[in-house]
């Protein structure tokens, strides 16, 4: 509850502020009205809300381990208050305060009510003039404008001034300030809302006063009347009174004009200011980590970015995915062929294939290649689903073997598959070879010999070792091979039957 209110306090500080700075002294004031009560509602909501963004982290987990956190020695998720008796001190505190500003509310509307009731009335179509015999200031409240009764039986109120509390009541400025009083009685502890009452109630009095001017008085004229009214005689607090307290204000703004090009400048500077209060002032900001790990990561996507230049496959056991929508065999054929019907030979030439297998059955497997290969696709650009694997390159004679490749599709002796994808880039294709394990049994391919042992052999054959074109030692071509470093190694033959050894930085 605390961090609650501390945090509406401060936001609702910094942006009261900006206003203070940069807005009240302009003629922005239907702005304003708007402004003023649009910070009270967003100070009370920010505190309340979340705001997360999600981040995957790709991580291996073996299955059956469980993630478990361990809170460090010592902590304790809550901590014994100083003094047990310290919440309810302060919760009476802020219930006794609460009691007598509710109370001082009341007696203001049972007041304003009983010199309603009290009075001579006229009604003038939807304003009620409430007569009153008392000296005062003319002010409004709700569809009330309150006038001494002897001054206007005599004419001694001039239209203007009754025009400007005749705006009062058409703009509803009375709902503004019981808002901010009931806000008073839950918030009494912060000066803020007094500061804010005061700023609406002038802001209410530069309302009042462009229309009057706009549609009665000159600038000058009003100026005048202003001045013949005293900020002394008697006004409800709830009201919207002509008061003289800040006429110099009052008067300066009246001859201000409306700038668009100030005011947009103004809220250009107003975004970082609610960007400071949403990142500080807000309930929480927090990244969502998206764990995705060895097994999850075989099965999260189930359907594929749709490309129109590129067609998703995806083959699950017995189950045929295009395009992240399940088909059936007997329907793949004239499925592809209808999504391509509006390309020519040479667009389809450039569409791109993109497969996945997960635990392929390979008898379905076998009936998807067959169907596949009577589509318009594989005719015009030759695709096929799971062509054979390419031959293994050539080995130097005295090199390491490489290691044997996986076993073609058509094997499956290991439960291994070879994928072929055609990815479209430019007007080429590219043809890129993945292969994915379905079990975790998979056997590694036989690691290459050692290469200590080959150098060995070579030096006993008489042959030469260099590094970056300068003749080394066989043991310090043995520590260059064992270091970390990414290197080259090319191994002929030279005059003699010997061979040389060039090891280069990569």
């Amino acid at each position: 509850m605390w961090e609650y209110i501390l945090k509406s306090g401060l936001c609702l500080f910094f942006l009261y502020g900006f206003y203070r700075i940069f807005l009240e002294n302009e003629q922005f004031n239907k702005f304003n009205r708007f402004y003023l009560i649009t910070i009270l509602v967003f100070s009370f909501i920010l505190p309340l809300l979340s705001f997360s963004y999600s981040v995957k982290t790709y991580e291996m987990v073996e299955p059956g381990l469980e993630t478990i956190l361990v809170a460090p020695s010592g902590s304790s998720v809550y901590s014994e208050s100083l003094s047990p008796y310290l919440p309810v001190v302060l919760l009476s505190i802020y219930l006794i305060g609460v009691l007598v500003f509710g109370i001082r509310l009341t007696r203001n509307l049972k007041a304003m009510f009983s010199e309603i009731r009290s009075n001579e009335k006229i009604e003038q179509y939807r304003y009620i003039m409430v007569l009153i015999k008392k000296r005062l200031s003319p002010y409004s409240f709700l569809s009330y404008i309150f006038l001494n009764k002897e001054e206007y039986e005599n004419g001694q109120i001039s239209p203007a001034i009754i025009r400007h509390e005749k705006v009062h009541v058409d703009e509803k400025h009375s709902l503004d300030l019981l808002l901010i009083e009931l806000l008073q009685v839950i918030f009494w502890f912060n000066p803020l809302f007094y500061w804010i009452k005061r700023s609406m109630k002038l802001n209410h009095e530069y309302l009042a006063d462009k229309a009057v001017v706009k549609n009665d008085l000159t600038p000058f004229q009003y100026s005048k009347l202003l001045f013949s009214y005293s900020s002394g005689h008697y006004h409800n607090s709830l009201s919207s009174p002509m008061s003289q307290s800040l006429i110099k204000k009052r008067i300066l703004m009246i001859t201000k004009t409306f700038s668009l090009k100030k005011l947009l400048l103004r809220l250009g500077l107003l975004v970082p200011v609610i960007a400071m209060c949403i990142y500080f002032f807000s309930n929480e900001i927090k990244a969502n980590t998206v764990l995705i790990t060895s097994e999850s990561q075989m099965h999260m996507n189930a359907k594929f970015d749709q490309d129109p230049d590129v067609v998703s496959i995806k083959i699950e056991d017995q189950k045929l995915y295009v395009d992240g929508s399940e088909i059936a065999v007997n329907k793949f054929q004239s499925y592809l062929d209808s999504k391509l019907a509006d390309l020519s030979d040479k667009e389809i030439s450039d569409v791109g294939l993109k497969m996945k297998m997960i635990n392929p059955d390979k008898a379905f497997l076998k009936e998807v290649n067959k169907v596949f290969s009577k589509t318009r696709l594989a005719k015009v650009t030759g695709m096929q689903m799971l062509p054979p694997p390419p031959p293994a390159p050539p080995v130097a004679k005295g090199a390491p073997e490489a290691p044997q490749p996986p076993n073609a599709p058509g094997s499956m002796d290991e439960e291994e598959i070879e994928m072929e994808i055609f990815e479209k880039n430019g007007k080429k294709k590219i043809i890129k070879k993945e292969i994915i394990s379905s079990s975790e049994d998979v056997q590694a391919p036989p690691p290459p010999p050692n290469p200590i042992e080959e150098i060995d052999k070579i030096k006993e054959a008489g042959g030469s070792f260099f590094y970056n074109d300068k003749e080394i030692t066989a043991e310090k071509a043995k520590e260059l091979v064992t270091s970390l470093k990414e290197l080259n190694i090319d191994i002929k033959k030279i005059k003699g039957g010997t061979q040389k050894v060039s090891i280069t930085d990569n």
